[in-house]
């Protein structure tokens, strides 16, 4: 075995050893939690495996008034007319893939009258002006997704939703919660977010 070899070996463990050093720092005791977002750290390149949200149960969606990036307010009353579902979320790059992925499946499962809403908690951000910035650029009203800023985590704790993860929950048009998924992106999971509202 030639020194290049060697060498390349040697590297590549030496990455997967800080890799997993990235996983394991997250259950150790007794030190300062992390912060949510993990968005340059090597574990979140090498894919420490993700635990899925905690949520408490909320029974009733609170009463909120938020703004999308393009400074539209939306009420709680407005969105609940056809039922509601609210991807609550945070503009990090860990929970990037289950964003793109809900988006995408909900969009296009989304009965008509119902409202699809993701909530980004700003509050989990280390870039939180990059991340506004990128949204209000990328934002078009009228859209099948709102998007909601949520400045400070407020209406994410409300919701009983852990800090920095995503979780879908589906409200009637009375604001009763009727279900939540903490799982990945699928068709099948889409389906049944919405087969909750019938």
């Amino acid at each position: 075995m030639n020194r290049t070899r060697i060498s390349m070996i040697i590297a590549l463990v030496l990455v997967c050893f800080v890799a997993a050093l990235g996983c394991e720092k997250k259950g150790q005791k007794g030190k300062k939690k992390a912060k949510a977002d993990k968005e340059w750290s090597l574990s979140s390149v090498f894919g420490c495996a993700k635990k899925p949200a905690k949520v408490r149960s909320v029974k009733e969606l609170p009463n909120f008034t938020l703004l999308d990036p393009a400074g539209i307010a939306h009420s709680r009353d407005q969105l609940l007319k056809g039922g509601l579902v609210i991807v609550v979320t945070a503009p990090t790059l860990s929970q990037e893939k289950s964003q793109k992925g809900w988006s995408e499946l909900l969009a296009a499962h989304k009965p008509k009258g119902a409202s699809l809403v993701f909530l980004e908690d700003m509050s989990a951000s280390s870039f939180k002006g990059m991340a506004k910035k990128e949204m209000k650029k990328e934002y078009k009203p009228g859209d099948p997704v709102i998007l909601l800023l949520d400045e400070a985590g407020n209406l994410r704790g409300s919701l009983g939703v852990e800090k920095g993860k995503t979780a879908v929950l589906v409200y009637d048009k009375d604001g009763g919660h009727v279900y939540t998924d903490t799982g990945k992106p699928s068709t099948t999971g889409a389906q049944k977010i919405w087969g909750k509202l019938k």
